[in-house]
Formats: C-alpha cells, structure tokens, sequence
C-alpha cells in the first residue's frame, strides 16, 4: 500500500516539477524579449 502512495507521489510532483520548470523557462525567455526591446530603443 505504500508503495502504490509513494509511486502516485512521485508520479504528481514529477508532473508538478515538469510544469514549474516550464513556466520558468517561460518567464526567462519573457524577460530575455523585454530585455531586448528595451536595449533596442537606445
């Protein structure tokens, strides 16, 4: 039984960790495009 709890768990925060990681790649590259435009414009 607990390995069944402890395979589920894994299973959701690999999930959760994948999702997280994503929207951080996200952010950077948002911030790396503002970064940009803002260089740009001197």
């Amino acid at each position: 039984m607990y390995k069944k709890i402890f395979e589920l768990y894994t299973l959701c925060g690999g999930k959760i960790l994948l999702l997280f990681s994503h929207q951080l790649v996200s952010l950077i590259c948002l911030v790396i495009l503002l970064l940009n435009m803002l260089l740009s414009d001197f």
